[in-house]
């Protein structure tokens, strides 16, 4: 996400550093299909405190899903991080929120494989 990364200068060899901070704004919205493909919308509230105005630049970012616990006054997480999907549109929505629309799972996979001619190893052709 553009507001809280930073692109370095390059260095002797000519590469740049790109520092990137991950952070988790978003709540699950809604899910749909249409047309052979799945759809999520995940939506922010845009007021609270350290969420940017702006998703500019997420678009083809891939969408984690990981499950924070808290223990006592801990945050734990075991690791786990599952693909969901990959976003391409945002919008604001009336009232400080903001969504963001996410190819789902199961069109992505099933997209790729018959692009790539393994849809038989999937069971499906």
């Amino acid at each position: 996400m553009g507001q809280s990364s930073e692109l370095g200068p390059p260095d002797n060899t000519g590469m740049a550093v790109a520092k990137l901070r991950a952070e988790a704004f978003f709540g699950w919205s809604c899910t749909d299909s249409r047309d052979d493909y799945d759809y999520l919308t995940l939506t922010a509230r845009t007021t609270l405190p350290g969420v940017p105005s702006s998703f500019a630049g997420v678009s083809g970012g891939g969408l984690w899903q990981i499950t924070l616990r808290m223990k006592g006054t801990e945050i734990v997480w075991k690791g786990e991080r599952r693909f969901r999907g990959v976003a391409f549109w945002q919008t604001p929505l009336p009232e400080d929120r903001i969504a963001i629309r996410c190819h789902g799972p199961r069109s992505i996979f099933e997209k790729a494989w018959e692009a790539w001619g393994l849809g038989d190893r999937l069971g499906n052709g």
